[in-house]
C-alpha cells in the first residue's frame, strides 16, 4: 500500500489528510487517492447536489510524505506503479 498526505482547505482552516494512493489518474500528472481513517473530505457535485466522498483525483505534486507500507497479511501479490518525478515506485 502506498500512503501519502495531502492538504485540504476547509472553512476551519487547512487540514492534513492521510490518504492511500490507489493508482495513476485519468490525466497525466494525476493520481487516484482514498482518504484513510473513515474520512470523507472530498466534495463531489452531481445532479442530486453536493455529496461527500472518500476518493478523489489529485495532482501528484500535492502528495507529500509518500511512503510504502507492506501489508504482510495479504495473500495475493499486487503490483502498483505510480510515476513520481519521472521515477516509478513498484510495490510487490
Amino acid at each position: 500500500m502506498i500512503k501519502a498526505e495531502i492538504t485540504v482547505s476547509t472553512c476551519y482552516g487547512i487540514v492534513p489528510i492521510p490518504v492511500e494512493v490507489m493508482g495513476s489518474g485519468p490525466r497525466p500528472g494525476t493520481a487516484w487517492v482514498r482518504a484513510l481513517n473513515g474520512l470523507e473530505p472530498f466534495c463531489k457535485f452531481s445532479h442530486g447536489g453536493p455529496t461527500q466522498d472518500s476518493t478523489a483525483v489529485v495532482l501528484v505534486p500535492q502528495l507529500r510524505d509518500v511512503h510504502i507500507e507492506a501489508d504482510l497479511d495479504c495473500e495475493e501479490m499486487e503490483i502498483c506503479v505510480l510515476q513520481l518525478d519521472m521515477q516509478s515506485v513498484e510495490v510487490i
